[in-house]
């Protein structure tokens, strides 16, 4: 496998791993918002304080 070809499989591979944790997070809270989907799928990637200062969201009081 080429290089190229390489780095299309992970890409491939993250998007599906992105795609399956935003239907947990839709299936977990089918009446949130886009952007809380958003947030709570960035969540499960950046750190707790990083959260807090970009975007106002406590993953302590609202989850992930």
């Amino acid at each position: 496998m080429s290089p190229a070809q390489k780095i299309a499989r992970v890409t491939e591979l993250t998007r599906t791993v992105q795609q399956l944790a935003l239907a947990d997070v839709r299936r977990r809270h089918p009446t949130a918002s886009a952007r809380e989907q958003s947030l709570r799928l960035a969540s499960r990637w950046l750190e707790p304080e990083l959260m807090r200062k970009a975007f106002g969201w406590n993953v302590d009081e609202a989850g992930f």
